[in-house]
């Protein structure tokens, strides 16, 4: 990963997002009283502008890891491409599924999680070792994974009221996000010119949409809630 890549415009956006999603959320967390110490828990009671702060750079990644793995990878071999680009989708369709299904609708939810997580490692591990010429750094790999394992272990151990589950969460997000915008994006954006605006075009009005959709499943759980729906 080199310097220009990590502190291009397009990753320090998705960043400063992000970040400022976790580190208001970690503030506010008595006010907020989630019912877990997770991403999706302080989403499901943070206000709009709050969660719009999760929303767009984490939807950004559910459409850019497909699109961005089909344009690097156009001149593998078939079964490797089909192989790659189903991880990238599989990812894409969990990542995006999560934002959609509040987490109140807890089974379909925690199924969406689990596709993100094993997707997204599976498609990170793939693309480093199908393309070693594009030299992709490896950096990111070992703190994704490992978040990925920490998140497992506490999930498993039924701890989602640990910092360190958080903690797990919020790394795990950040290290494949940064793989995404600042490896990947650069070398497609050589590809494709048009890409950033293409982007524009397409993320942040679905975003607005699935924030929208995400809320008003939101409000209909708690309108519900005395009926068990996981």
């Amino acid at each position: 990963m080199t310097a220009a890549g990590f502190v291009n415009p397009f990753s320090l956006m998705h960043d400063f997002f992000f970040c400022a999603f976790v580190m208001v959320s970690v503030m506010y967390k008595d006010s907020l009283r989630p019912e877990e110490l997770s991403l999706c828990a302080f989403a499901e009671v943070a206000p709009l502008t709050l969660q719009w702060c999760m929303v767009l750079p984490c939807l950004s990644s559910a459409v850019l890891t497909p699109w961005l793995t089909h344009i690097v990878s156009e001149d593998l071999g078939c079964w490797q491409a089909t192989v790659l680009q189903i991880s990238a989708v599989v990812t894409g369709c969990g990542v995006g599924g999560l934002l959609l299904i509040p987490r109140c609708i807890f089974d379909p939810h925690q199924s969406c999680v689990t596709m993100a997580l094993i997707g997204a490692n599976c498609c990170h591990l793939l693309l480093l070792l199908l393309l070693p010429r594009l030299n992709l750094s490896k950096g990111l790999f070992i703190p994704q994974i490992t978040a990925s394992l920490a998140c497992m272990y506490y999930d498993l151990e039924d701890r989602q009221e640990s910092f360190g589950f958080l903690a797990g969460e919020a790394l795990w997000v950040y290290s494949s996000q940064k793989f995404l915008l600042a490896i990947l994006f650069p070398v497609a954006k050589q590809r494709r010119p048009n890409l950033l605006f293409d982007w524009a075009t397409m993320v942040v009005p679905l975003a607005v949409l699935v924030l929208n959709a995400n809320s008003g499943l939101t409000k209909w759980c708690q309108e519900n809630s005395n009926r068990k729906w996981s």
